[in-house]
């Protein structure tokens, strides 16, 4: 069986899970060789701390659920198009779930399925590069966060290459496997050796089936300005330590007040009057 997910590529539900109960844990576990995946999701946490409610786009199988909850927010929006993602998400969060902390359903990052104004904070964590139209999408989160409210952002390295990025990670997962006292020779080992690889397939197809642009700092910078973000700060990845082309926290801000300008000439008039002039 396969299903489409939230970046549009396509791969097989069984594969997605194995994907997910492996690299879930090298991405958060505190000895993971990983740190700059975790210290890119407390950037986002801090720039989103008493923003609510909060919705985090194309939220997958929860990885920024817990970080959410711990910085106070009282409940975690979340959408994602992959309904294997989202049925792994309820697993691993059934106790949130049932207390009504943590609310999700499938659906697409370009119709998101809420009202006007509905969340003071939206989040999109290395995400918006893989959607098809990520100015539509820029829209929408405009459409669904009320004046005063904020959207953080991060997308991967412009010069992201699936293949590198692979290599990268082969030697991060054997430091980690290290670290848990398993060699080459576990099967574990093999295990990730061939979730790597099928990972990368799955990279590749994305970015050739959907002709993927991976945006720089000052490119998105324009595109959250254009879709009426009042204020827009943008930091690049290297100046926040973290292995991504950029982050960048953009605010809704309200109207400025209309200025009447009706009857501003007989105004100036009565004032030369008044001087004599």
């Amino acid at each position: 069986m396969e299903t489409t997910n939230s970046n549009g590529g396509v791969y097989k539900i069984q594969w997605g899970k194995r994907l997910s109960e492996r690299f879930d844990p090298l991405l958060n576990d505190p000895r993971s060789p990983v740190t700059w995946y975790r210290r890119l999701k407390g950037y986002h946490a801090e720039a989103l701390h008493g923003y609510d409610p909060v919705l985090d786009v194309a939220i997958g199988t929860g990885n920024f659920i817990g970080d959410l909850l711990n910085d106070g927010h009282e409940i975690v929006y979340g959408i994602d198009k992959n309904p294997s993602a989202i049925r792994i998400l309820k697993q691993r969060h059934r106790k949130e779930i049932a207390e009504g902390k943590v609310i999700v359903r499938v659906a697409d990052a370009h119709e998101i399925p809420h009202v006007d104004g509905t969340f003071g904070g939206v989040n999109n964590l290395i995400s918006i590069n893989f959607f098809q139209d990520s100015v539509k999408h820029i829209a929408e989160t405009y459409r669904v966060i009320r004046e005063g409210g904020r959207l953080v952002v991060s997308g991967p390295l412009r010069d992201w290459d699936a293949n590198r990025m692979n290599a990268e990670m082969e030697g991060e997962v054997q430091e980690y496997l290290k670290r848990h006292e398993k060699g080459p020779e576990d099967p574990e080992w093999k295990e990730y050796k061939d979730l790597l690889l099928a990972f990368g397939t799955h990279l590749l197809e994305c970015k050739h089936r959907w002709s993927i642009s991976n945006f720089d700092s000052d490119e998105i910078e324009k595109m959250l300005r254009d879709a009426g973000y009042g204020r827009v700060k943008v930091k690049t990845g290297k100046g926040i330590g973290c292995g991504v082309e950029y982050l960048a926290v953009a605010d809704k801000l309200p109207p400025k007040p209309f200025l009447d300008l009706s009857g501003i000439g007989e105004k100036v008039s009565e004032i030369f009057s008044a001087n004599g002039k």
